[in-house]
This record gives structure tokens, sequence and C-alpha cells, in this order.
């Protein structure tokens, strides 16, 4: 059994930009999976009903 390597803020700062996601959580880097199409069309209709609705109502913007 191998013992657990704790990542620090300036080991994720030093990761490549390769256009994976990470993350790191109590020293322990993630990789997340890119988001599918499907996801990206439902996101982008909501922040179109959000957007005009904040218009709408002079919310602000988003």
């Amino acid at each position: 059994m191998s013992a657990r390597v704790i990542l620090t803020y300036d080991d994720y700062a030093a990761l490549p930009d390769d256009g994976r996601r990470y993350e790191l959580h109590e020293g322990e880097l993630l990789v997340n999976p890119a988001p599918s199409p499907r996801h990206q069309v439902v996101i982008g209709n909501l922040h179109v009903l959000m957007a005009e609705h904040v218009r709408r109502h002079g919310l602000g913007e988003v």
C-alpha cells in the first residue's frame, strides 16, 4: 500500500494548462471530465432564461 501524497496549492498552480479540469480537495488532486454536449446545451438554455428574467425585472446582469 502506497502512502497518500498531499499536494499544496503551489503544486496545483504548477500544473500544465492542458485543457483538463483539475481540483485540489484536501490535498488530493481530482481530474473532472469535460461536460457533455447535452450538458452544455442545458446550461446555455438556462443562461438565456435567467438573463431574460434579470433584464425584464431590472435586476442587474447575468
